[in-house]
């Protein structure tokens, strides 16, 4: 799952559909339907969050041997985290990644040597 692609079509299509639910905020308020959008922001908030620390928590556990794709697809998930407006958790993953990254560098596994 770590070995996924961090860029390409399916990730721009993901982005895509995330700003719709982070842009879409003052029409949910007309329609009546901003509690389902928060909802959705709330649960995709929580999946994003728990995907990227269990991603930091292998690459924290030495169970990737090429760190450079987890920590771009953690990037991906902190972007879309900021998509749908979940500042906050996109800065508290920004923040893990950095520190990781931080750790591999101190290590001799920086992602910027490979």
């Amino acid at each position: 799952w770590l070995d996924a692609p961090a860029t390409g079509e399916a990730v721009e299509a993901a982005a895509g559909l995330l700003n719709a639910v982070g842009g879409l905020r003052g029409v949910a308020v007309v329609f009546g339907c901003e509690a389902d959008r928060m909802a959705l922001k709330t649960e995709l908030t929580d999946y994003l969050s728990i995907w990227a620390n269990e991603a930091l928590d292998h690459l924290a556990d030495g169970q990737v041997a090429q760190p450079e794709g987890p920590l771009r697809l953690v990037g991906v998930a902190a972007r879309f985290l900021t998509l749908i407006d979940a500042l906050e958790a996109a800065r508290a993953v920004r923040r893990r990644a950095a520190a990781a990254e931080a750790l591999l560098a101190t290590q001799g596994a920086s992602p910027a040597a490979a």
